[in-house]
């Protein structure tokens, strides 16, 4: 629902989930596409002095594919987000709603930072994945049992020097990150 507050809540056999998210189901290419337009639609957008078009959320796609082979189930998630950009609030000049804005996105993306130091550490210590929504989703995917692709956008200008550099400087730590993925299958034995 757009502008309502995002709850992350947590099932033991299911794992994570957006409270009152739905899964909309799409058998082709043109319904997910539609799929991703209206979630798109819900991006709350305001204008910067670095952005005339920021985006003020993160936006996250799970595609959730099963396939059944016999009596063999094989199911996966992809996970497709989109991280709204760290603002240096000085240079961006936001105030009011946007500014709170960009200090929850600057402390998730802050937090996400964090668990990726931890997991790139291979340290005994838990990642603080419940200390922000954006990680608490993300939990699964980026927690080593998953494999994991980023792909940093970064802006060519010298104004945004320092930006990039944080954007790289972020993407080489997560590279760090050794994954142990592993197939999710089930078998129904009852169809034996």
């Amino acid at each position: 629902n757009p502008g309502s507050p995002v709850e992350i809540r947590e099932d033991p056999k299911t794992g994570v989930y957006v409270e009152g998210a739905k899964w909309m189901p799409a058998t082709s290419a043109a319904e997910a596409i539609k799929v991703l337009q209206k979630g798109n639609s819900n991006r709350a957008v305001a204008s910067t002095k670095m952005n005339a078009g920021s985006s003020r959320s993160h936006a996250a796609l799970i595609v959730r594919i099963t396939t059944t082979g016999g009596v063999r189930t094989l199911s996966g998630m992809l996970y497709l987000v989109d991280l709204a950009g760290s603002e240096r609030v000085k240079k961006s000049g936001v105030e009011g709603a946007a500014l709170d804005e960009a200090k929850a996105i600057n402390q998730s993306l802050t937090t996400l930072g964090r668990c990726i130091e931890v997991l790139a550490s291979n340290k005994k210590e838990k990642p603080p994945f419940r200390e922000a929504k954006l990680t608490r989703l993300l939990s699964n995917a980026i927690g080593g049992g998953a494999k994991t692709t980023m792909i940093i956008c970064c802006a060519p200008t010298m104004s945004d020097q320092a930006e990039t550099v944080g954007s790289l400087d972020f993407g080489q730590q997560a590279m760090s990150v050794v994954v142990r993925a592993k197939v999710n299958a089930s078998t129904d034995y009852g169809s034996l």
